[in-house]
């Protein structure tokens, strides 16, 4: 049994109590506590649970004799450290965090001395112990200019990665990159260094070298190698997504949702469609991901999320007030039946509220975008799950992380050794974020201030003030967050900005009252355009379907002083920060992630001041939601981006105006615009991270559906681009077969078989994305027929003439009215036929999750659309 380490040098394993002599350097309160260490000629063990509770009335004790230039200063710090990682409660945690700003300038002074490792040590694992950022930069700017013993590694890993985790900003990443110099291989730093520059939008391959660089035998190399795979699948970047699913699987089997990813990137692969179809039930689990979850102590509390969490949210009126009683019923049964006794560890309720919300995203984020998203196309018609009813339950999956994370805080202890005040603060901000997403800010913030009175001064204060003003922001009360923003001790400068939509963002820019109607340089609305669809279900189902087109307006607002950030943010003095709507926000929450976003919420954000801003004194013309390098999609581009270019041109707006580009778009965006025509000349471009002041602007509103008129004006200057005449047109008697089969998400998996029977009949399978754009034009324009997984390439529909024959092969959940809008506005005959999902796959993303078609029904499909 290990001797009690209490005043030996930490962080190194001690077998035995001090020496004789190192004892005699101490004073009477410390000698007496060693005293009873030792008897009549033998030394008794202290287990070391009983250690750190004997501790608290000693340092206390010790407060009127220690001082600087005390030989036992090492002692106390080890003492101390150990302390702050071993008791559960929050006061015992204060103790050691008013003896940290003692302990503080002794280490800083002696910050180039490798031989005081043993205080550094100490005076780290005190600053990450509570979360003392203020301090943890203090030590770090004194030690960065020498290079530290390896002994210290691990407590300087954990504090920048206690930085990074909370205060994320240049000065951080820059001990970052000196520190993978200093412990090369280090997961801890490399995976917050891939972090940073994810965030900073460094391309992909940059994020993978830094995560590749991390040692194999490192502790914490599954974990980055899945943190790696995760980010890479949601971006559709399979084969590497695959290659560090493998590396991860290597240290330890993958579970839950990793395995259910991996799955889905490997179906691919098949060697034929049925044993694509085959793999999955014998690998991946059905349920929701929630089923045989060891909820430990918590496992009455939480008994009842398992009977509506991950239950499909179909469109069923009895089946809808069920699920959302069985919420209600859960979340009160939760707070009813919580655990009475002192300590709940916190790191357990973190790690099952994230679970939760993790499978609440997966099961129903999704729906609850299209739900915000698409309020014009309500019904079956749309698919089989109700957007609404997702929403529902999405909710409920907040109310129950909200409710769990303030049961768990409100103790006062909880504190582990593996899960510190580090864990009790990110628990607190998942239930923070919780109930903002609730629209509950109020209570939030409530909640935040009494976690302030009880962590005291310093312990995680630069975490809960910017909680804080999130809470603030997210209230709209911009005075006061910005008086907060002055007291703290990071980016005290910072911009805050309010958020507002268009209609009410260019008024407040104008100078406009509430609900007075402002007027642009030239506004319409376009006309509505209706038509019919039909769906197929698995079950043989024909069905019609009358669709509308969403109403579509559009402006044109000339502005003089305005400011652009982000690549894609207005910024007005009198109006604040441009927010999209809700379909651009799909993307995750605004402002998207980016280094210099410090805090968010619906109402408001604060973002880092520019270093340096360029003026543009010349006019130009700029699109209101200009987020192409965040939506890199054809149809976002096509439908949403190009139409408003070609407005501005032909009304005259870019007589002596430029256009205003993100530099880095795709090259294919910049080849779109040279094939209508456009120079460079013509446009004026800019990066990511620069900040512009424009002080002559004549910006266009942003546009979120297709629109008739705008469609027909692109089509016309692309068929004439192409050398096709819009009063001549090509004759249509191509059959043209859309491939996905590069795609994994959201993949057809009998694809093979469906070609088969398509190239039978006529059909030619294309990858429309590897063809240059007019020669898609020139294509489209002369199929008869088009056919296939739908996805952006569908987005060439709006080439096809009308009469054009379409069948859309997909999953029955949710078939969504983009590319219907175009072909009710192009007068095509557009068909759904509707297949099965494969099951087990829901846990990877509902969304995208594989599915598979009946081929008989697909070849009736086929040949209807060849006019059979």
């Amino acid at each position: 049994m290990p001797w009690l380490p209490i005043g030996w040098p930490w962080p190194r394993p001690c077998t035995a109590p001090p020496s004789r002599t190192a004892r005699h350097r101490l004073p009477k309160p410390f000698t007496a506590f060693w005293r009873p260490w030792s008897g009549a000629g033998q030394r008794h063990p202290i287990r070391r649970g009983q250690h750190w509770q004997l501790a608290p009335p000693l340092l206390n004790s010790l407060d009127g004799f220690w001082a600087p230039g005390k030989p036992w200063t090492g002692e106390l710090a080890g003492a101390l450290a150990t302390l702050a990682q071993h008791s559960p409660h929050l006061h015992e945690l204060g103790l050691t965090a008013r003896w940290l700003h003692r302990l503080l300038p002794l280490a800083v002074r002696s910050a180039h001395d490798p031989e005081r490792v043993v205080l550094h040590s100490a005076v780290l694992t005190l600053g990450v112990r509570t979360v003392d950022l203020p301090a943890l930069r203090r030590f770090l700017e004194a030690i960065s200019p020498h290079h530290p013993p390896a002994a210290l590694e691990p407590a300087l890993t954990s504090a920048l990665s206690c930085l990074a985790q909370f205060e994320p900003d240049a000065q951080v990443a820059g001990w970052l990159a000196q520190a993978s110099e200093w412990f090369v291989g280090s997961a801890p730093v490399l995976l917050e260094r891939a972090r940073w520059s994810q965030r900073k939008g460094e391309a992909p391959s940059e994020v993978m070298a830094l995560v590749d660089a991390i040692a194999p035998g490192h502790s914490g190399y599954r974990r980055a190698m899945l943190w790696m795979a995760d980010s890479l699948f949601f971006a559709g970047q399979a084969q590497d997504a695959e290659r560090y699913y493998q590396r991860a699987g290597q240290v330890r089997s993958l579970t839950g949702s990793e395995q259910a990813r991996m799955a889905h990137l490997q179906m691919r692969q098949s060697t034929s469609a049925q044993d694509a179809l085959d793999a999955p039930g014998a690998e991946v689990s059905s349920d929701s991901g929630w089923q045989g979850v060891d909820t430990g102590v918590l496992s009455e509390a939480l008994a009842l999320v398992g009977s509506w969490l991950g239950a499909e949210p179909v469109r069923n009126s009895a089946a809808r007030a069920a699920l959302e009683g069985l919420a209600e019923r859960s979340l009160a049964h939760c707070r009813t039946q919580w655990p009475n006794q002192e300590t709940v560890p916190v790191d357990l309720v973190l790690q099952l509220a994230r679970l939760l919300q993790q499978i609440s995203e997966q099961r129903y984020g999704h729906l609850a975008e299209i739900e915000a998203a698409f309020p014009y196309h309500r019904g079956a018609a749309y698919g089989e799950l109700d957007p609404a009813l997702g929403a529902s339950l999405h909710q409920a999956a907040l109310h129950h992380v909200a409710l769990m994370a303030q049961l768990a805080t409100q103790t006062g202890s909880g504190l582990t050794r593996q899960a510190g005040l580090r864990v009790w603060l990110e628990l607190l901000r998942w239930g923070v974020q919780a109930l903002l997403g609730l629209e509950q800010a109020e209570e939030a913030l409530a909640w935040v201030r009494q976690a302030q009175d009880v962590l005291g001064p310093s312990m995680g204060r630069s975490v809960l003030i910017a909680l804080e003003e999130r809470c603030l922001l997210a209230q709209g009360l911009l005075p006061e967050a910005q008086a907060l923003r002055l007291t703290m001790a990071q980016e005290a400068d910072a911009v805050l900005l309010p958020l507002r939509e268009w209609d009410e963002w260019v008024g407040a820019a104008l100078g406009e009252l509430p609900g007075q109607t402002h007027h642009g340089d030239s506004a319409w609305q376009d006309q509505v355009a209706s038509g019919r669809f039909e769906t197929v279900t698995a079950d043989g189902v024909l069905t019609e379907h009358v669709h509308h087109t969403a109403p579509v307006r559009l402006e044109a607002v000339r502005l003089p002083d305005l400011k652009v950030r982000l690549s894609y943010g207005l910024i007005h003095d009198q109006a604040g920060l441009l927010r999209p709507h809700a379909w651009h926000r799909t993307m995750g929450e605004f402002p998207y992630a980016h280094t210099d976003v410090l805090s968010t919420s619906a109402r408001g954000t604060s973002l880092r001041r520019p270093s340096a801003t360029r003026a543009v004194d010349f006019p130009v013309l700029v699109l209101a939601n200009m987020d192409a390098l965040e939506h890199r999609n054809y149809y976002h581009w096509m439908m949403l981006i190009l139409p408003r270019i070609l407005v501005a041109q032909d009304a005259g707006w870019l007589q002596g105006r430029q256009l205003l580009l993100p530099a880095e778009l795709p090259s294919w965006m910049f080849s779109s615009l040279t094939d209508l025509g456009f120079t460079p000349a013509q446009w004026c471009t800019y990066t990511r991270d620069e900040t512009l002041h424009l002080h002559d602007a004549l910006v266009i509103s942003p546009l979120e559906f297709a629109s008739p008129t705008l469609l027909h004006l692109l089509r016309t200057r692309l068929w004439q681009a192409a050398g096709l005449d819009i009063d001549r047109p090509p004759r249509a008697d191509k059959r043209v077969f859309i491939s996905r089969r590069s795609e994994n998400r959201r993949p057809l998996m009998n694809e093979t078989a469906v070609m088969a029977h398509a190239e039978s009949l006529g059909f030619e399978v294309v990858a429309p994305e590897t063809l240059p754009l007019l020669d898609q034009v020139r294509l489209f324009a002369s199929a008869s027929a088009v056919a296939g997984p739908p996805g952006a390439a569908f987005t060439n529909l709006a080439w096809a003439q009308a009469g054009t024959r379409v069948v859309a092969l997909y999953k029955p959940d949710v078939h969504l009215p983009t590319f219907v809008d175009i072909s009710v506005i192009r007068e095509q005959k557009h068909r759904w036929l509707l297949g099965k999902p494969v099951p087990g796959f829901e846990r990877a993303s509902l969304v995208n999750a594989p599915y598979t078609v009946n081929i008989a029904q697909a070849h009736d499909a086929l040949r209807w659309a060849c006019g059979h």
